[in-house]
């Protein structure tokens, strides 16, 4: 009996030890960065999902005409996902360039919104704008994350990702509520959203900067040419090796 309990504590410290490591990712300051990086662009989305069709109606736009623009972002958010996906998949492109363009377009158009959301089709081509990269950074997630932290610690990682997400959509409902009940206007809560969304594209630059620094290329040297080695011809290869935290276990 003593030996199961013997095994089931040690077992239970194992684990204890695992999850508790799983925390030494937010030290990997890239990885820190996308993290936050999606907090500040939920937060900016979600205040322009709140208050979009609101403020188209109070500009003049028909409750059918403004629920017809929830209804753009949705189809053309399908499609920006899609393009975005075949763009990331080009070898020439780097996805955490991508990544900050969408965000950065999203982020300008929404800083400048007021200047042309006067008129119906100024909303439309908003919105469209807004729809086609809005979401399209859950599709780039799935090539950045793992090189970034490698491919074991990839779970772990989105989980943090979708949580940082979650957060960010969470107070940016609240934000916008609170701004417009507090007295402020629309065009005060749009530029708040535009602002914290161009933040977010910033971040994502300094990630990949911070992952440029700290992850420079490395000659490794693989059994194949070990085996070449052998006759003396010294040849090696260079090979990107993405700057993983090691997972020591807590002290």
């Amino acid at each position: 009996m003593s030996a199961y309990a013997a095994h089931s504590s040690n077992e239970y410290l194992s684990k204890a030890k695992r999850a508790c490591n799983r925390f030494q990712l937010l030290c990997h300051v890239p990885f820190l960065l996308i993290c936050v990086s999606l907090l500040t662009s939920h937060l900016g989305i979600s205040m322009i999902y709140v208050h979009l069709t609101n403020y188209s109606i109070s500009k003049g736009s028909t409750d059918i005409q403004a629920s017809l623009l929830t209804s753009v972002i949705g189809i053309t958010g399908s499609l920006g996902r899609l393009f975005v996906g075949l763009m990331g998949n080009v070898a020439e492109i780097s996805n955490m360039v991508l990544y900050f363009g969408t965000y950065g377009i999203v982020g300008i158009a929404t800083v400048l919104l007021q200047l042309y959301v006067t008129t119906y089709t100024g909303q439309m081509i908003y919105s469209i704008v807004f729809g086609t990269y809005c979401g399209c950074c859950y599709v780039l997630l799935n090539t950045i994350t793992p090189e970034l932290l490698g491919i074991d610690n990839l779970a772990s990682a989105f989980g943090f990702e979708m949580f940082f997400a979650g957060a960010g959509s969470l107070i940016g409902v609240v934000l916008a509520g609170v701004v417009v009940d507090s007295g402020g206007t629309y065009e005060t809560a749009f530029t708040m959203a535009g602002v914290s969304i161009l933040v977010a594209a910033v971040l994502v630059l300094a990630a990949d900067a911070f992952r440029n620094v700290s992850n420079p290329r490395q000659k490794i040297t693989t059994r194949e040419e070990e085996a070449l080695n052998a006759d003396g011809t010294n040849y090696t290869s260079e090979l990107d090796v993405p700057s993983v935290l090691p997972t020591r276990p807590c002290r």
